[in-house]
């Protein structure tokens, strides 16, 4: 992790302390994310731009993690496989052919549909 992600879990005052501290053990449980009748969104990174698209999918709903993001290039269309049940999931033109870096694109889609 980078020094600013270290510095973002230190206490208020203590980031120099945590960055220093080199290997650290880290627990973690995946939070479960219940989304009922939300619409899958998807947010293009802000540092994204013609050559390097970045996208953050969001409202996955409670059906496991992501096995597989793919990109259909063309219609700029997002296919979403769950790595709980291995449901696939297709988003058709959910990012429009003037997209913009750091803008949020709803699609018509649901993963408990």
């Amino acid at each position: 992790m980078s020094e600013t992600a270290f510095g973002a879990m230190a206490l208020p005052g203590q980031a120099s302390q945590l960055r220093g501290a080199g290997l650290l053990q880290v627990l973690y449980t995946r939070a479960e994310s219940d989304y009922p009748g939300i619409n899958v969104a998807f947010l293009v990174d802000p540092g994204s731009n013609p050559n390097y698209l970045a996208v953050l999918v969001e409202n996955e709903d409670a059906d496991g993690d992501l096995a597989a993001v793919e990109l259909k290039q063309a219609l700029f269309s997002i296919r979403l496989t769950s790595g709980g049940s291995g449901k696939v999931l297709t988003a058709d033109s959910v990012t429009p052919a003037g997209w913009k870096p750091g803008m949020t694109y709803r699609s018509l889609v649901n993963c408990k549909a």
